[in-house]
């Protein structure tokens, strides 16, 4: 029987509604659930491109008795990394934190409001189950330490699933706002062009994954402005 994921409108997700785990897509129903039960949240973040991302669908996620640890103790969120980037910039964020490492898949285990408690990236299926049976055993017994934790590991504002944090409404002058979007223009296509392997090409060092975004925005860029040799150079 597929699970709830058949009729998500992400590829990504649809391609998990085989899977033997209740999985929830991120919102306001999966937390308040997890709340309800007093259960932690299993939160996985990939994308349709990341490699490591199916082999952790293939060896843990398709694995029944991974899927059964996950079904008893934990509400289960899959996360499409592409359509929601905001979701996936803010536990990247914390997971590195914490880590010293993020990527895709990002696996992270959180509170029902959305704090971290631990996470990573690809995890092998034995650590995942070790993983699953310790965490789940560190919430029951430690929680008052675990949220009092959590406090401290994360921006508890910017981790609030449903809440806008949107900044007040200002009034900006259109030369200062041109000044503005002249100057971050500048500071990304910097970024792009220091992360760039000239060597072997993509970004950064390995592992490497394809940053959707990044091409996207280089590929618009160039189409309006053709005498960007530089990003040019990269794509071709």
């Amino acid at each position: 029987m597929p699970n709830r994921l058949e009729h998500a409108r992400s590829a990504y997700l649809r391609s998990a509604a085989h899977q033997p785990i209740d999985w929830h897509e991120f919102g306001e129903e999966a937390f308040q659930l997890a709340k309800e039960l007093d259960r932690p949240i299993l939160l996985d973040i990939g994308a349709v491109w990341c490699h490591w991302c199916h082999v952790i669908d293939r060896e843990s996620y398709d694995n029944p008795e991974i899927a059964e640890l996950i079904n008893r103790h934990y509400v289960a969120i899959k996360v499409d990394r592409d359509q929601r980037p905001d979701v996936d910039a803010r536990y990247q964020q914390v997971v590195q934190a914490l880590s010293g490492q993020g990527g895709w898949p990002l696996t992270a285990f959180l509170t029902h409001d959305g704090r971290l408690i631990y996470g990573g990236t690809y995890f092998p299926p034995d650590t995942m189950k070790s993983l699953l049976l310790r965490i789940e055993e560190i919430y029951r017994e430690r929680k008052n330490e675990i949220f009092k934790e959590g406090e401290m590991l994360t921006d508890e504002n910017s981790l609030r699933p449903l809440e806008s944090n949107a900044p007040e409404e200002e009034t900006v002058s259109p030369e200062a706002l041109n000044t503005l979007c002249s100057r971050f223009l500048d500071a990304l296509k910097e970024t792009i062009k220091r992360a760039y392997d000239p060597i072997h090409g993509g970004f950064g060092t390995q592992p490497k994954f394809p940053h959707y975004s990044t091409l996207e925005w280089m590929i618009s860029h160039l189409y309006a402005n053709p005498e960007e040799h530089a990003l040019r150079s990269m794509l071709e």
